[in-house]
């Protein structure tokens, strides 16, 4: 299956289905797709798929020939359209793919332009409290400075993510003692700092400096403004 996937990708065209998508605008962040199956050990270039509908190798054209959307929902849908379409692709060419749920792109997030708000830790604590302890959460700060909990599995899709909170165990909800706000708003400054200065999605879930100190954090940030 690799060899199949690796001797014809590039020949692959996917623009019947980027055309499907309305056209996407936003000043703040964008949705590009990685093809991301791992060929084998020498296969270190990074491909994305382009407004042309080929999977193109990032060195050889311009971040501009990306295709991208702003929806996170329509990125997810595409994202899911792009992998069933190469399992087609494998199917016609004779490869079984039944029960097969290999991701064949990813989903990053870039930066474009500056955010509008800067999230407190008395917005995080009422989000938190508002939060619901019987499903899952995750604590992320979004695309304009605001933070939010969410109880999907899309927190990578934030500009900023801490870890996930398991259901039940009342890190967040109306009766959380709110043990870890402290600890998690200096954990998303970190976070946000380095989002700003990378313009790339952070994983927020432990100290980056452990001397820093809130102000220093909002000090640095605020210079991204």
């Amino acid at each position: 299956k690799k060899i199949i996937v690796k001797n014809n990708f590039k020949n692959w065209n996917f623009k019947e289905i980027l055309e499907t998508y309305p056209d996407s605008d936003s000043n703040k962040i964008q949705f590009t797709f990685k093809f991301c199956i791992q060929i084998d050990s020498l296969f270190t270039n990074t491909f994305y798929i382009c407004n042309d509908g080929c999977i193109r190798e990032d060195n050889l054209v311009s971040k501009k020939d990306y295709y991208y959307i702003c929806d996170r929902n329509l990125g997810i849908d595409l994202k899911n359209k792009l992998n069933q379409k190469i399992l087609e692709l494998l199917k016609m060419a004779g490869i079984k793919t039944d029960g097969e749920n290999e991701n064949y792109f990813s989903i990053e997030l870039t930066k474009i332009g500056k955010p509008s708000h800067l999230f407190t830790k008395q917005e995080i604590r009422e989000e938190m409290l508002k939060a619901d302890d019987r499903v899952d959460n995750q604590l992320v700060i979004d695309e304009n400075g605001y933070a939010k909990v969410i109880r999907s599995n899309q927190g990578y899709l934030f500009p900023v993510r801490c870890e996930t909170w398991i259901a039940g165990n009342r890190y967040v909800g109306k009766y959380s003692p709110l043990l870890t706000l402290d600890k998690d708003y200096i954990f998303l400054l970190e976070g946000w700092l380095l989002y700003l200065k990378t313009g790339k999605s952070q994983y927020a879930d432990c100290f980056i400096d452990k001397n820093t100190d809130e102000n220093t954090l909002l000090e640095k940030i605020k210079k991204y403004y």
